[in-house]
Formats: structure tokens, C-alpha cells, sequence
């Protein structure tokens, strides 16, 4: 009687148990290293529409990289010059304390904007080059990494490194290898930044450009040089002029958490995002604490309600989670949770305002705000 050989299974045991026992540490690199391995396969497989694939479209972005820096550069000035005037209007007889108040206010929030347009003007470019059909709506990897930091003399790339198209939330860092790094996209369920609401003219601005957009992939499409495409780009011209020229006030209110509800399905397509702990329970500098159910100022009954949350608020980076600057768009609300018996906060759906995350290809990595969730203390006790 034959007995059948026994050393094969032993070996694939024997592997599996030492896969088992590599380290967090050591697993990570040895990912990186895979990937970094078929980079040249998935950039060969990968449809090459709006990538950087000669070095005249690499030139083509730095060019634009530098008009970009250029305009934050005229938007600097001209928050000079605004300062400036400001500095004037509080020279006109006032009430002492309130001069002070407002000169205090008007430093606050320069101070705030200089910070966030010298994270824009360090932004890096990047390249996704691998994205495994696995964890689609997880992760991607970068084409940028240690070795980018050490070129730039400054570290750029690392840990907790915020991810953005234009001004849109795509995800954050959270491995750099040596040339590449891995990015947790939002919509993945372990990421969780805190947002709040904004309603007004922010919202206003985003319509406006996203009406800019629609006009642009009309005037490439043949249809839109027929009579009727000439005249729908000209209807959605006057519409974002109008919205340009008439700003409204910006009201900032309920403020919660965001997660993604990735699941490792094959390519899955979906981009939900869930929002939970919405609420204005607490005064912050944009105005009082408000009601959950009618959004009247707790601290002034008599004055207007409004609103907690509305469908199509834009949702908002607080800078309260240690990872995101604030001010950076994440997503755009499209349904809230009826309120129940006892509930202290709304649950939401939203959808994401960088649009293509499934079809990503270049982004740009910001320099870490920081903050970094492992470098805690231990336990009391411990």
C-alpha cells in the first residue's frame, strides 16, 4: 500500500505558521516591497487616461503646481491687504473693549488662514501606482515616500500625512516605505474625521464649480456643439456667474464624526459615508449651542432657528481629530436619520466631495498636522 507523501503539506504548514507570526512591523515592509514589485505591472495594466504617463505631462503638472502656488501667493497678499483695511475700520471711534475684541478676532483667523495656505503651498504631488481589487475602497499606494522627504529636505510624506484633491478629503498616510506609501481612503470604515456642517455660501461655491466643471465636459463632447449644447453651456454659465456674485452668509453648525462603510468586496463601487454625533450642544467661536430638534440658541430662545442639518450641507474638516487641517471639504450630506425617543445626536448618509475616488490617479499628500494616534501614554496602572 502506497502512503502518500507527507512533506508538501508539512512545508505549506510550516510557511503559513511563520506568515502567522511576522510582525505588524515587518509585514508592512514586506507589503511594500510587493508592491513596489509590480508597480511596472499595475502601471502597464492600468488604462493610461489622465495619467502622468511622459515626462511632458509631468512637466504639464508642475506647471500647474506652480500656477496653483502663484494664486495662493496673490490670495496671501490680498489677506494682507484686508487685514490692513480691517486694522483701519477699528481705528474709528469704538468702544475700547470692543476694538480689542475684534482686532483680537481678526488676528485669529489671519492667523488660521496663513497656516492653511502654507500646508497648500507644501502640498507634493503623487501618483497612485497600486491598488489591490481586495480592499478597493480602503487603500491606495503612493509613488512617494522616504526618499521623497530626504529630496525636499523636510517630511512630507509620513504617518498621518493628509491626502487631498484640490480641496477635498481623499484619505490620510498610514505606512510610508522608502518609495511609496499606503493611503487609508475615508472610505474606509477605520477612518473617522470630524466634520461639522456649513450651509451658505461655501455651499454656493462648490455648486458654482461643480457647474464649471459639467460646462467643460460639455464643450469636449460633440453634443455639446450642437445648438442645444451651446445653449445648456451658456444656461450653466449664468448660473455660476450668478452664484459667484451673489455670496451669502456662511452658517457653521452640527458637528459629529464621519465613517466609511468599506467592505472588502472585488472592486466594489460603493461610497457611502456614515455620520454619527451630530449635534451644537457647546458655544464655539462660530455662535451659541443650539437645540437638537428645533436649532434655537439655547442661551437666546427669541432669536432664529435654524436648522441643525439640512440634505446637501457641505461637512466640513474641524481640525478637531489631530490629523485634518480645518476647512478641507469631505462630503456632501444626502440623507439624515429620523430622530428618535432620548436621541442626544442625528445619524447621516453622505456621499464624498472628491469625485472619481474609484478611478483615483494623482493626488497631493500635505505635511502631517502632528498629531499621532500611537504616541500615547500608557494606562494608568500599567
Amino acid at each position: 500500500m502506497n502512503r502518500k507523501n507527507q512533506k508538501p503539506y508539512l512545508f505549506i504548514l510550516a510557511v503559513l505558521l511563520v506568515l502567522m507570526s511576522i510582525s505588524l512591523t515587518a509585514s508592512e515592509k514586506l507589503r511594500g516591497v510587493v508592491v513596489a514589485t509590480l508597480t511596472p505591472l499595475w502601471i502597464s495594466l492600468t488604462p493610461s487616461d489622465g495619467a502622468l504617463n511622459s515626462d511632458g505631462e509631468l512637466q504639464k503638472t508642475k506647471i500647474e503646481m506652480q500656477l496653483v502656488k502663484n494664486e495662493l501667493q496673490r490670495m496671501r497678499e490680498l489677506l494682507k491687504q484686508e487685514l490692513r483695511l480691517n486694522r483701519q475700520l477699528t481705528a474709528l471711534p469704538r468702544q475700547e473693549r470692543e476694538v480689542e475684541e475684534l482686532d483680537e478676532l481678526m488676528k485669529e483667523h489671519y492667523a488660521e488662514l496663513r497656516k492653511q495656505i502654507a500646508l497648500q503651498l507644501q502640498a507634493l504631488p503623487a501618483r497612485v501606482i497600486f491598488r489591490s481589487p481586495s480592499s478597493w475602497n480602503s487603500s491606495v499606494w503612493l509613488n512617494v515616500g522616504e526618499n521623497d522627504n530626504k529630496a525636499h529636505g523636510k517630511a512630507i510624506i509620513a504617518k498621518n500625512s493628509p491626502v487631498i484633491v484640490g480641496n477635498c478629503v481623499v484619505g490620510v498616510v498610514d505606512y510610508v516605505g522608502k518609495q511609496q506609501c499606503r493611503v487609508r481612503l475615508i472610505t474606509d470604515s477605520g477612518l473617522t474625521p470630524s466634520v461639522r456642517a456649513v450651509r451658505g455660501d461655501l455651499q454656493q461655491k462648490r455648486t458654482a464649480d461643480e457647474l464649471s466643471d459639467v460646462v467643460e465636459v460639455l464643450a469636449q463632447d460633440p453634443y455639446g456643439k450642437t445648438p442645444e449644447g451651446l445653449k445648456l453651456q451658456q444656461q450653466l454659465k449664468q448660473a455660476c456667474e450668478t452664484l459667484q456674485e451673489n455670496p451669502s452668509e456662511n452658517f457653521y453648525l452640527a458637528k459629529g464624526e464621519l465613517r466609511g462603510s468599506s467592505k472588502p468586496l472585488w472592486r466594489s463601487l460603493g461610497t457611502s459615508l456614515r455620520g454619527i454625533g451630530f449635534n451644537y450642544d457647546f458655544a464655539d467661536e462660530y455662535g451659541p449651542a443650539r437645540d437638537l430638534r428645533s436649532g434655537a440658541p439655547v442661551t437666546h430662545p427669541k432669536e432664529a432657528a435654524i436648522p441643525l442639518l439640512k440634505v446637501n450641507d457641505l461637512l466640513v474638516t474641524t481640525g478637531m481629530d489631530g490629523v485634518f487641517p480645518p476647512g478641507l471639504q469631505v462630503a456632501v450630506i444626502t440623507k439624515i436619520e429620523t430622530l428618535k425617543e432620548g436621541d442626544y445626536y442625528y445619524e447621516l448618509e453622505a456621499r464624498p466631495t472628491a469625485h472619481g475616488l474609484h478611478q483615483l490617479n494623482m493626488v497631493y499628500v500635505l505635511p502631517p498636522v502632528g498629531f499621532d494616534a500611537d504616541d500615547k501614554p500608557p494606562f494608568i496602572g500599567m
